[in-house]
């Protein structure tokens, strides 16, 4: 299906590559007199084989049997040269490094040393000259095919779901290596595609709406219950935020749609502003799945009508909960309780909602043509018109035949005209020029070979880069007019593009997977060790990484705030979290659900992304956290260090959560293993220095145990504590380069003396989300290019993005 680039085990040599002393717009190095079997073979034979030879491969590094890069164009891309490639390249980023050969090994001279560095850093550039990356041909991921069908055919529908998750590459499931199309696959696109189009294209009269208001007091499941929900006049009162049976079982949705709801409540017994949460969904049986539709301040002392909307399946209803209220209720029962809870006056529903009818998706397809009556010209130009928008470019009478033709056949065959045309349009829906991403030159051919690309192609990398969907009219007019090949055109569409409400995607899709935000839920923090992680928290975790990404993109911000900030975005919840609203020192607190610019005190030890709970929690399993996942993650996201796989024969390092002993003295027994040490040397310094932050991110100077030591006397949501208090953290360390820090503070520093490979770092996760394909050694002098563009105005973030979109690498195949 394409031409996917190799995956390599190990892939250090890009950075190695990035930090060579290549000067933009220089000629390559000379490549040294240095002869590999009489200058370099040597060499490795006396100072490297006894640690990588067959038997011992210190590392996951063999180098006796290591040859020189090709010389041969035809070779240069091969998977096996490429492995060739890294290795060498992860030699020489050792070798600068002082790991190779080890302190305690016998030394080469200086001569020696330099001469084979010289001969390393040649032949890399060489090799990366030589080389161009192949074609970039992909399908759409899920998130981009909904997205797209959605705004094709102007239809709210959820489809993602219905197809198989995709795989990673290179981190972003944007890649073409992880991309593969199925037998299996097509079959599940041939029915999401009919799903679209039966909601789409409609007949018969307006479907009937609904408008009504329901109270609580009519369900059963609270006239049952008097114990913890209080019945009043005006309404009901709900108490206990854990136990919450208060589905709207008066209300199930007709059919599919978009609904809105109104809901009057008021805080009950409280003087100060109460939360409401409101979810979706299949919430009639217990087992249902149901979803967070959001969560809602109410002021204190008066009704509040909270208006939302929510798309639900057929059936579906909706409920609403007050949040961390009830504790000590069924001791006393609702009605001699006397701390808050939440009363529910009423509950209005509204929907579905039909803006017109036809609806716009029916106007839009088919235009007035009577699907009653047959017309092959109206045929022809209903499907010259959809393919246009499912191609994301123009097509000609001839591409549109094949779709013609199927559909007379059916009319020949005795089909009425609507499943007729529906089969044309199904069948485009599932054609490769839809599902997949193909690049084309200025002539309209495939882009097979360096060169520029068309506007059409230009506009669907912008439009999949920046809203994860199909061009929309205005690219696509540009793109007609050639406009979209100019500098000033580019950039006045990036800055369009970036201020559209569709941008959110760019904020969802490349943090989430840069940051690994699409991991929050993959572990739930243990309730005895982490009594105080809620629903809530994990929200605004998620919140905060988003929005401080955000605004570095909105205001041009230095890209080195990812690593340290003074300051952050917090609600109430997140503040809380983070201690800002029990400092001292005149700091004023913060209230509400509404997050906040919040500008840190000095020698915090928040700022960046690496202090956000986010961050922490996604690098972080349930019960205990792991200096390995985190120092893995800043090496790989922020740093842009690859870390080869652990040895086969090298158990994990399992956290003790009795208390026994601390995960840092389990890893200084660890690294006491030959093969380990050089990957440890990168890895454990930033997981020490991230120890300081528990499972959630909340900040510690003690690990919490369920096994040994000190009791505590402490509260959560009215109950104490089980877990104890249990070693000391210790977050002290040093860099592989020597550098000592006491904790995430001073590393941070460290980090921000080097900020060409921080930009570098999050140049390449860009370039590799557009592209849809792996960072290659050719593209490293245009990579040289963009930084040192960047750095000059400042390392601003909106700078990059324009400077990305401005390259070859982006405008060319």
């Amino acid at each position: 299906m394409n031409s996917p680039v190799p995956h390599f085990k190990n892939l250090t040599w890009i950075f190695s590559f990035t930090l060579m002393s290549l000067t933009v717009g220089m000629a390559p190095t000379i490549i040294g007199a240095e002869n590999f079997t009489k200058d370099i073979l040597p060499f490795i034979k006396s100072h490297c084989v006894s640690c990588h030879d067959k038997d011992k491969q210190k590392g996951d590094l063999r180098l006796d049997t290591l040859k020189p890069p090709t010389k041969s164009k035809r070779t240069a891309t091969s998977s096996k040269n490429q492995e060739v490639i890294a290795t060498w390249a992860t030699v020489l980023e050792r070798m600068e490094a002082g790991e190779m050969p080890p302190e305690k090994a016998p030394q080469p001279s200086s001569e020696a040393k330099a001469k084979i560095i010289r001969w390393i850093k040649g032949e890399l550039e060489r090799s990366a000259l030589l080389a161009t990356p192949p074609p970039t041909v992909r399908r759409l991921n899920r998130t981009e095919y909904e997205n797209t069908v959605r705004d094709i055919l102007s239809i709210d529908i959820q489809l993602k779901d219905l197809l198989p998750e995709d795989s990673l590459a290179h981190g972003f499931d944007t890649v073409g290596e992880g991309l593969s199309i199925s037998s299996v696959l097509l079959e599940q696109y041939l029915e999401t595609a009919q799903l679209a189009l039966d909601k789409a294209l409609v007949e018969g009269p307006r479907p009937k709406t609904i408008k009504e208001r329901f109270s609580y007091k009519g369900e059963r499941m609270i006239q049952r219950n008097p114990q913890i929900f209080l019945q009043r006049r005006d309404g009901v009162v709900i108490f206990d935020s854990n136990y919450t049976p208060t589905a709207l079982k008066q209300f199930r949705a007709p059919t599919a749609g978009r609904y809105k709801f109104r809901v009057s409540a008021t805080p009950y017994q409280s003087t100060k502003p109460l939360i409401l949460r409101a979810y979706g969904g299949d919430l009639i049986p217990r087992d249902g799945a149901s979803h967070l539709i959001g969560h809602y301040e109410l002021p204190a002392g008066q009704p509040t009508i909270v208006e939302f909307e929510d798309t639900l399946e057929e059936n579906g209803t909706i409920k609403v909960a007050p949040y961390k209220t009830g504790f000590g209720l069924r001791k006393v029962g609702a009605s001699n309780y006397k701390d808050p809870g939440l009363l529910v006056h009423w509950i209005e529903v509204e929907g579905p909602v039909i803006e017109a009818w036809p609806p716009a998706s029916h106007r839009e397809l088919i235009g007035n043509v009577d699907l009653n009556r047959r017309g092959y010209r109206e045929i022809n130009k209903i499907l010259l018109n959809f393919q246009s928008k499912a191609f994301r470019r123009p097509v000609s009478i001839s591409q549109v035949a094949p779709y013609y033709n199927l559909v007379k056949k059916r009319l020949s065959e005795g089909r009425d005209m609507k499943s007729a045309l529906r089969a044309g349009l199904t069948a485009i829906l599932c054609s490769p020029e839809f599902l997949l991403i193909n690049p084309r030159f200025k002539n309209g051919k495939p882009a097979n070979k360096p060169g520029p690309l068309d506007g059409y192609s230009i506009a669907t990398r912008l439009s999949y880069l920046f809203w994860s969907t199909s061009p929309d009219r205005e690219l696509l007019d540009l793109a007609r007019k050639k406009k979209l090949t100019q500098s000033k055109t580019l950039k006045e569409q990036v800055e369009r593009m970036l201020n559209h409400p569709k941008a959110e995607n760019f904020t969802k899709n490349f943090v989430g997977q840069w940051l690994k935000l699409n991991d929050i839920d993959f572990t739930s923090p243990d309730e005895k060790l982490y009594p105080e992680f809620d629903e809530l928290l994990k929200y605004s975790m998620v919140k905060e990484t988003e929005l401080f990404f955000e605004d570095l993109l909105k205001n041009d911000l230095s890209l080195l705030n990812f690593v340290d900030s003074d300051f952050i975005f917090v609600n109430e919840r997140l503040a809380d979290h983070y201690g800002l609203n029990t400092q001292k020192k005149g700091s004023a607190s913060i209230h509400g659900l509404q997050f906040q610019k919040y500008k840190l005190p000095p020698l915090s030890i928040r700022g960046g992304v690496l202090t956000q709970a986010s961050i922490l929690k996604v690098t972080a399993n349930g019960t205990s956290t792991s200096p390995v996942m985190r120092g893995l993650w800043v090496n790989e996201n922020i740093l842009g260090v690859k870390i080869p796989p652990p040895p086969a024969n090298v158990g994990a390092v399992e956290p003790d959560i009795r208390g026994a002993s601390t995960i840092r003295t389990q890893l200084e027994k660890h690294r006491t293993i030959a093969t380990c040490r050089s990957c440890h040397q990168k890895i454990d310094p930033p997981g020490f220095a991230l120890e300081s932050f528990d499972v959630i991110g909340g900040y510690r100077q003690n690990y919490r145990s369920l096994g040994q030591g000190k009791r505590l006397d402490l509260l959560v949501n009215h109950r104490r504590v089980t877990y104890r208090k249990g070693p000391l953290v210790n977050p002290t360390g040093k860099t592989p380069k020597g550098q000592r820090f006491r904790d995430i503070r001073d590393l941070k520093k460290i980090y921000l003396k080097n900020p060409e490979q921080i930009a570098t770092t999050i140049t390449e996760k860009l370039l590799v989300y557009s592209l849809g394909r792996g960072i290659h050694p050719s593209d490293q002098s245009e990579i040289k290019k963009i930084v040192n563009s960047v750095k000059r105005k400042k390392y601003g973030f909106r700078t990059l993005i324009h400077e990305i979109v401005q390259s070859p690498l982006f405008l060319e195949r």
